[in-house]
């Protein structure tokens, strides 16, 4: 019986070429898509997982008060960690991680700037889960000036992992230190939300950064291991009642709260400030699991479409069956096993066409790796079949049910399939309506995320980001010696402006100093250390007054200049002249009295995801604050740009190799996770609209066929080709007008929504939703064109002549 159903779907699939065409690559394509889906949703949901003791792993968080906002960061101070061992019972283990970028060598020549150096304690390994190629972790931090290395940096700065014993050069812009390779270990996992290349001993801070050991500057990642018995309310109960007692007046001013984050949830839930990277979001992941639920909707109803539309062609089959002896059951045994072996031809190509997709493009995109290999494990085997199964019967059920109601009787007699074509063409419409309804809801909600995405990387940001390149002042020479760099720039032709700045627009370092005005109010606002030449390198405008001046003298200390935000934030009608004190901190506590002697226009010196916040911008040359300088060219090649760069560079400090950051680039990364999510809804958007259309060329296919004769009884009573493609066409034209209609709400309401997030925001308006909607009539007037045009001048002897 089995071996029969096999031969009979199998000729059946041989038979029907474009139909079985049709509904397996349509399933593929859906199966593909959800494949994808399932391994970035997989990726995402394992972060961190990997850790043998993960579930007791915290890190701590804190919250202060900056001047009435409420600041929530995924870093603490130094003086927190040895608090907690000694005072918090709970706290099994506390390990402290300093990123901090540096100069690495193994020569003290071929110098490699190492983003991913990272100071950690010597509990860290006892407290995270990494694999020791080389060497002993138990140890490998216990002393000053130990280092342990990735298999991957192992390779970049000595070609091979036995390396423990030899000698890694540290350097950064006040030292040069050697350091003592104690261990190797596996590359950091790619679903881990810290990374780094390099671990140096924390006790190395005590030469390298004495004054680390503050409540306010620098902060860093910090972690405990709770104790098998511990509760994580208690800890920071006890923590609350101990930190209060050690903290400076000052920082207590600020009513400093700590947070626990469990490990394995920072990825998913966390969105502080100084996250490690831009974390994914849960509710993505929803979204992601949502999107391969409609796509796969999608595909089955494009199977249920066409087996219930080629009803007359399998009814005598049917019957005969029945006539023979069969009994219903059987016949819908026979309907989803033909539905089972379509899925599992469906299953084999998708599998292939996703492991392409990700190869060539997805992984790109997402700036992971990810596989279908995890399949192929016991557990995922018995899914996969599930899966299947599941599949075939929500693509099959309906077709058996109905096909096996069939009755012989009615069937011989041609009645019965014609008596309930009008319910079962219902149903296909209706299947159809929905089709399109999600794919418009996906078309829809991809074109608000490309338009918010593409809004806030060209918004007008106050400054002037084109043609404009910032060199890292990498060390104490480059800091204390960059006019000496910044007049050789400026004989050239090609630069037309170079100016100094303690931080970039897009970065998170705007120092908040604490500021007092009218000699009594004190506030934290952000501030920006520059030289006189930098507002007119960024083209930032000034509102009223003047810019920093080099023939005048006081303005080294006593000018400060305002953004319009600051100048509302201060209550000022007419800021010029007013008095301002600025505290900074150096070596030690700086005061800074001066007036106010000009406004800037609002410039986006962070994302735009809130408002402009207040900005003070005064000089300061201080070797400290002197980290970029930005060189402002004139319109030309930016290869060239580069190498003029390069060659003053190496004039300039041949010690160190250059660092340079594209300013527009820059600032795109803010958006960088927008980008990849308006890129992926765009693709599977796409994709619904292909399965959709495959499906509506494979029923409008069909459907053309069935109205042959009719086409030909028109033609012959007069109607034109247009009259009778447009009969043809109107009717999926109207389900497509139909399912946009549906979307509209929708898509409105959630879009609101989701821009409700962001400070500035696109207008949805009308226009995109008529484009849309004038889109999808035309790709559905292209999809049925082709039949539909071909049974419009189809000779109608050639359709009659049976009659």
């Amino acid at each position: 019986m089995i071996r029969n159903y096999i031969k009979v779907t199998l000729r059946n699939l041989h038979k029907n070429l474009l139909y079985s065409f049709v509904n397996t690559a349509g399933l593929a394509v859906g199966l593909a898509c959800v494949l994808v889906i399932i391994s970035y949703i997989r990726l995402e949901l394992s972060y961190d997982k990997f850790h043998d003791q993960g579930d007791r792993i915290y890190r701590i968080t804190q919250t202060w008060n900056d001047d009435g906002r409420r600041v929530e960061s995924a870093k603490v101070h130094a003086p927190l960690a040895p608090l907690i061992s000694e005072t918090v019972p709970s706290a099994s283990k506390v390990a402290r991680v300093y990123p901090y970028p540096v100069f690495i060598s193994k020569d003290g020549q071929s110098k490699s700037k190492e983003d991913l150096f990272c100071f950690a304690d010597s509990t860290f390994f006892e407290i995270f889960s990494f694999t020791a190629l080389e060497g002993d972790l138990a140890t490998a931090l216990n002393a000053p000036r130990t280092v342990v290395l990735t298999k991957s940096a192992a390779i970049k700065y000595f070609g091979s992992t036995d390396i423990v014993g030899q000698v890694l050069i540290y350097e950064d812009e006040r030292q040069q230190k050697e350091f003592n390779i104690r261990a190797v270990i596996e590359d950091v996992p790619q679903n881990s939300h810290m990374t780094f290349e390099i671990l140096a001993s924390f006790s190395s801070l005590n030469e390298i950064m004495p004054w680390y050991n503050s409540w306010y500057y620098p902060p860093m990642y910090t972690y405990i291991l709770l104790s098998p018995s511990g509760k994580a309310s208690d800890f920071l109960a006890t923590v609350r009642d101990v930190s209060v007692t050690h903290m400076p007046e000052r920082v207590q001013a600020e009513k400093r709260a700590f947070g626990l984050q469990n490990l394995a949830s920072i990825h998913l839930y966390s969105d502080l400030e100084d996250e490690w990277e831009a974390n994914a979001s849960y509710e993505f992941v929803e979204l992601f699991m949502v999107i391969a639920g409609f796509i796969l909707l999608i595909a089955c109803i494009n199977f249920t479409n066409l087996a219930t539309a080629r009803a007359t062609k399998r009814a005598r089959e049917v019957g005969m069956r029945k006539v023979m002896g069969a009994a219903r059951i059987q016949i819908i045994w026979q309907f989803l096993g033909e539905s089972f072996i379509t899925t599992c031809i469906a299953f084999l190509l998708a599998f292939g066409l996703a492991e392409i997709v990700m190869i060539y493009a997805f992984n790109d995109v997402i700036g992971k790796e990810l596989s279908l290999a995890f399949m192929i494990s016991q557990p995922f085997i018995y899914y996969t079949a599930i899966g299947i199964v599941i599949i075939s019967v929500l693509a099959g059920m309906y077709p058996a049910i109905y096909l096996s109601g069939f009755s012989p009787i009615r069937i011989f007699k041609g009645s019965s399939v014609s008596q309930t074509a009008g319910r079962r063409g219902l149903v296909r419409k209706g299947l159809v309506t929905f089709q399109f309804f999600i794919s418009c809801l996906l078309i829809l909600g991809t074109i608000i995320v490309y338009r918010q995405t593409s809004f806030l990387r060209n918004m007008e940001l106050g400054f002037d980001k084109d043609h404009v390149i910032a060199l890292a002042m990498v060390d104490r020479y480059a800091q204390k010696n960059f006019n000496l760099l910044k007049e050789s720039l400026l004989e050239e032709s090609a630069v037309r402006n170079v100016g100094l700045t303690s931080t970039l627009p897009g970065r998170q370092d705007f120092h908040g100093f604490q500021v007092s005005i009218d000699d009594k109010e004190e506030m934290n606002i952000k501030t920006l250390g520059a030289d006189e030449d930098l507002l007119n390198t960024l083209g930032i405008e000034i509102l009223s007054g003047r810019g920093f001046s080099k023939d005048i003298a006081t303005d080294q200390r006593e000018a400060f200049i305002l953004n319009k935000a600051a100048v509302e934030k201060f209550g000022w009608d007419d800021p010029l002249g007013k008095e301002v004190e600025l505290t900074t901190y150096v070596d030690g506590k700086d005061i800074r009295k001066g007036k106010v002697i000009g406004v800037v226009d609002d410039f986006h010196f962070q994302s735009l995801y809130n408002q402009v916040e207040p900005l003070l911008i005064y000089i300061n040359k201080h070797p400290y604050y002197s980290d970029f300088i930005s060189v402002k060219f004139e319109q030309g090649s930016l290869n060239e740009s580069v190498e003029l760069l390069k060659r003053k560079w190496q004039d300039f400090h041949p010690d160190k190799p250059i660092e340079y950051y594209f300013l527009d680039d820059e600032l795109d990364q803010l958006y960088k996770t927008e980008v990849k999510r308006s890129t992926i809804f765009s693709a599977f958007a796409v994709l619904s609209v292909i399965i959709s259309c495959l499906g509506l060329f494979g029923l409008s296919a069909f459907s053309v066929q069935q109205r042959t004769k009719e086409v030909g009884i028109r033609k012959v009573l007069g109607a034109s080709i247009v009259s009778i493609f447009s009969l043809l066409a109107k009717e999926y034209m109207m389900l497509v007008l139909i399912a946009n209609i549906i979307a509209w709400p929708a898509v409105w309401y959630f879009g609101q929504e989701w821009l409700a997030g962001y400070a500035y925001q696109i207008d949805t308006g009308h226009g995109m939703y008529i484009l849309t909607l004038l889109a999808a009539l035309g790709i559905t007037l292209l999809t049925i064109s082709y039949q539909a045009i071909k049974t419009a001048i189809i000779n109608p002897a050639e359709t009659l002549k049976e009659e």
